[in-house]
């Protein structure tokens, strides 16, 4: 082994830590629900009159784009489960509300040396390989985590029965598709546990 494979061999650890940070970047999903409430009898829904309350955050406030986005997620979703929507008296309202938190991840991973050539008793080439294992390096990424909560409430009481909530890397570089295909993504995996069994 001379020092290039060694050299490949501190890129190849570098490029598997760019790797381990980007498992990050899986869509996570979590639901929590009223025990008590009838499910079964849920057959009809609209989404929660009025525009969507302000956070703050200008990338989420006002933002007409992800606002159709997840609209429309959500009604194909939904629809796909047998519910319909309607303007009057549904049986439960739909709204969701987004976030947007910086994250920071660390990965510490064995550093690597560069083998020490000399020259061996008989005048020969030898490396010198002691230093391989020479401690350790750790790579710290900073992202931003984008988070969706979607919320049921029963029509008639008002009272929370559903609660979804799904987190992945924002990353602004995405085209118009994929953050479209994103957040349907998110938003199966968040109704794949609605209606509770």
């Amino acid at each position: 082994m001379n020092s290039q494979k060694v050299r490949i061999l501190s890129v190849l650890i570098t490029i598997t830590s760019l790797l381990v940070f980007t498992g990050c970047a899986t869509v996570t999903s979590h639901s929590d629900w009223d025990t008590s409430a009838n499910f079964s009898a849920l057959q009809t829904y609209s989404w929660v009159p009025g525009q969507q309350p302000l956070t703050g955050d200008a990338r989420i406030d006002n933002n007409t784009l992800l606002d159709q986005r997840v609209r429309q997620a959500v009604n194909t979703v939904l629809t796909s489960k047998g519910y319909i929507k309607t303007d009057t008296n549904p049986d439960f309202w739909v709204s969701y509300s987004a976030a947007i938190e910086a994250k920071i991840d660390a990965v510490t991973m064995p550093s690597y040396g560069y083998a020490t050539p000399y020259v061996g008793p008989y005048g020969e080439a030898r490396y010198d390989y002691s230093g391989m294992w020479s401690g350790s390096t750790t790579s710290v990424m900073q992202y931003d985590e984008g988070s969706l909560i979607l919320d049921v409430a029963d029509a008639k009481t008002r009272r929370l029965i559903w609660r979804g909530t799904v987190s992945d890397v924002v990353d602004p570089s995405r085209s118009p598709e994929k953050k479209q295909q994103i957040i349907e993504q998110a938003i199966s995996k968040a109704f794949s546990e609605f209606p509770p069994q």
